[in-house]
């Protein structure tokens, strides 16, 4: 067994200090999207070879939103070459977390082995569009998660401070599948708002306005709660883009039941997000931002636009003391474009308006403080 309390700190205080950007700034930009993190049983160069391949096929769902993506003919090669893409890799030793068959590095620490490996964003981002792949970029929707769990003492709302095997269970599978989960901190603030009974009969309404500090891009409400013959049940229900979907799945564990439920939602937020960008077919598209005043927002919005996975090049038409006229070079076509900037909170749609600056410029948008 491991030890659940070390284990279960390290993966909270790590998906917080390497994921998240911001708990109260709408999407997040992930940091560590190509970083993964693995168990090795040593240091050696067949071992390594073998979990680098296992390091690949994480990072493969991670950035096309497909579960089952390494099964796919047209990840082979990439999965084949995975040590290829490496920019660095590195060995820790987890101190007191120590597997039942025990792992010693070699420094003589007793400890669970890990490999750390980054990967390459760029060239594996060209070989995923070049297989015909989708590529889920850094900018993902922040999912505020309000999830209750029945107890034998009763029932309890999972919060950011608590350090429980279901809330450690629900970190592991979103830092695995690259989504921006924030629980509620319940300081007094959330006790007056977030009420466990609104929860529990998923009153969607009173918790998307309880839930409006944390500026969420998704609302996820769950619970669990075990059911005759050891079987355990957990209920989903995602309210995103103006719609709520719902799902029950049974399993006869508790972890079984968190992890396909929270997959469920990678798996619904990566149909809209994770987009084919297919490198022999690309399109051009005139983008306006309204609201540039001086030469800093001028290379805040470059900047924003060169981190959007769908935008290859950027090359101004047209300036007026207040707007930009861009020309971009984009794979694909522009409503991926408008669903990526839509996600962000650096440009919000504008009105188009009159005067000197090009009419034909098609995508009108406002630079936000």
């Amino acid at each position: 067994m491991y030890d659940y309390g070390v284990l279960n700190m390290r993966k909270i205080c790590l998906f917080y200090l390497l994921w998240l950007v911001s708990v109260t700034a709408g999407a997040v930009e992930v940091r560590e999207l190509y970083h993964v993190e693995v168990p090795v049983a040593d240091q050696s160069d067949v071992a390594r070879t073998d979990v680098i391949k296992q390091a690949m096929a994480q990072m493969l769902t991670r950035i096309t939103g497909r579960t089952k993506v390494a099964d796919d003919p047209a990840a082979a090669a990439i999965l084949e070459q995975a040590g290829s893409y490496i920019q660095q890799y590195r060995y820790i030793n987890v101190e007191g977390a120590t597997p039942q068959s025990g792992t010693t590095d070699t420094a003589g620490h007793q400890g669970l082995l890990q490999l750390q490996v980054s990967f390459d964003e760029h060239a594996l981002n060209k070989a995923l569009r070049q297989a015909g792949l989708p590529v889920w970029g850094r900018t993902r929707p922040a999912v505020l998660a309000l999830f209750a769990v029945e107890t034998p003492r009763g029932r309890v709302l999972l919060d950011a401070a608590s350090v429980t095997h279901w809330g450690a269970t629900l970190h592991d599978v979103a830092a695995q599948r690259g989504i921006p989960l924030i629980f509620p901190v319940m300081d007094p603030e959330d006790q007056g708002r977030i009420n466990l009974t609104d929860v529990w009969g998923n009153f969607t309404d009173l918790l998307l306005e309880a839930g409006k500090r944390y500026h969420p891009d998704a609302l996820l409400v769950g619970k669990l709660y075990a059911l005759d013959a050891g079987q355990w049940r957990s209920q989903w229900y995602l309210t995103h883009a103006g719609k709520t979907d719902e799902w029950v799945f049974e399993a006869a564990d508790e972890s079984q039941a968190l992890d396909v439920g929270l997959n469920a939602v990678a798996d619904r937020l990566a149909e809209r997000y994770a987009l084919v960008f297919n490198d022999a077919v690309r399109g051009s598209v005139r983008l306006r931002v309204q609201g540039i005043r001086d030469l800093p927002a001028y290379v805040r919005v470059l900047n924003y636009l060169q981190t959007l996975e769908v935008v290859e090049r950027a090359q101004v038409v047209l300036m007026e003391p207040d707007q930009v006229v861009w020309q971009l070079q984009i794979h694909g076509e522009a409503d991926g474009l408008q669903r990526l900037i839509a996600l962000g909170d650096v440009l919000k749609k504008g009105a188009a308006t009159t005067g000197k600056i090009d009419p034909g410029a098609g995508l009108v948008y406002q630079l936000q403080p």
